[in-house]
């Protein structure tokens, strides 16, 4: 799936290359794997970076972060205002929008 895809409207800070295929989500720098899109959860500026450099190092394509000024770490970057929601959109959107198959049955 494209970045773009993932991404579509969702509010970001910065523009960034749409282009590139994706072929996993996380949020966790030691289990990524190649053409991965890592969602950078940390707050603090320092840990964030360390977190990108290893997830560059383990074949992260892009990453997506609340810090600007990460950008230029060797992977496409996509800085949001809110990285939580941007989690919940962007793995909602990978996966095709599950939630949108599911039937509920109540009793």
């Amino acid at each position: 799936m494209l970045l773009r895809e993932i991404v579509k409207d969702f509010p970001t800070k910065e523009k960034f290359d749409g282009e590139i295929e994706i072929n996993q989500v996380e949020f966790e720098p030691d289990k990524v794997k190649d053409n991965c899109l890592f969602i950078c959860l940390k707050q603090d500026f320092e840990t964030a970076k360390e977190y990108i450099q290893k997830a560059i190092s383990h074949g992260a394509k892009a990453v997506v972060t609340s810090h600007v000024g990460l950008e230029k770490l060797g992977a496409e970057a996509v800085c949001v205002d809110d990285i939580r929601m941007a989690f919940s959109v962007f793995c909602s959107n990978f996966y095709q929008n599950p939630e949108n198959k599911l039937k509920i049955i109540g009793v």
